[in-house]
């Protein structure tokens, strides 16, 4: 499944710092996610894409709502109050959505709060995103497709025998950019 993260340029999308906690786009309501709702927001996570994967993690470890999620999460309902989409919004935008107008809406959602810095999701999904986000004919300032492989068994213990274990003092095991962020340069440019 392929996804696509884009690193923003936040300075130039116009925001204003206020939390939305209930609102009406076309014919879905979104609404912050409240405690109670883990089960059913989960749910609508339960297909696996990286994007689907990393907020279900954050649930999972920090409930729907905690500052180590470093945003907010939102949820979106139809007429029937059937769950349409999921989005946490803050530092990173990560989102799930079933239809265009739950993508439409959060878009219009993140661009009333604080800056983000990163937008992720499936990649027609955030194509659609950004064009809604973005100030016309801005760009993101850098796009990355990411390929998220499901395993569906679990690894024989003879496969993993060659792999070294994680170093942070040495950065072994990390990826190439890690270490080079980390320095203070971007070691893929």
């Amino acid at each position: 499944m392929a996804s696509v993260a884009f690193k923003l340029d936040s300075s130039s999308i116009p925001h204003t710092d206020n939390v939305v906690s209930s609102w009406l786009h076309g014919s879905l309501e979104f609404t912050l996610a409240a405690p109670g709702m883990e089960e059913e927001v989960l749910s609508a996570l339960a297909i696996p894409t990286l994007t689907n994967v990393i907020m279900a993690g954050f649930i999972r470890d920090n409930g729907l709502i905690g500052s180590q999620n470093r945003g907010r999460f939102y949820v979106c309902r139809n007429e029937q109050h059937k769950l349409e989409g999921v989005a946490l919004i803050g530092h990173s935008i990560l989102f799930h959505a079933f239809n265009d107008e739950a993508i439409d809406g959060f878009a219009s959602l993140a661009r009333r709060g604080a800056s983000s810095h990163l937008l992720m999701g499936e990649h027609a999904k955030v194509q659609r995103f950004w064009s809604l986000y973005a100030d016309q004919a801005q760009e993101p300032r850098h796009v990355c497709p990411v390929l998220f492989l499901r395993r569906d068994e679990q690894f024989d213990v003879d496969e993993l025998a060659g792999l070294r274990p994680h170093d942070r003092d040495l950065g072994i095991g990390k990826p190439l950019w890690c270490s080079g962020i980390r320095r203070g340069r971007d070691d893929l440019n």
